[in-house]
């Protein structure tokens, strides 16, 4: 979420991001602590997942050193 935001404002000017990140991080944490539970998923899915992290990581460092 907070890559997002931060991805975002190099395209689209956002004007209170300061606000909104500070928002964003505390509405994160709250959802961290909180004692939701959810079904575990498979191991296809997880590496699918940790693909994506990697992959997206990576083309965000390279977009940021390439510029």
């Amino acid at each position: 979420m907070l890559a997002i935001l931060f991805a975002a404002n190099r395209y689209l000017v956002i004007g209170r991001l300061g606000s909104i990140v500070i928002g964003a991080a505390f509405l994160l944490s709250v959802l961290h602590l909180s004692s939701f539970k959810f079904p575990g998923t498979g191991t296809a899915l997880r590496l699918a997942n940790l693909t994506l992290a990697t992959a997206g990581s990576i083309a965000l460092l390279v977009s940021e050193f390439a510029s």
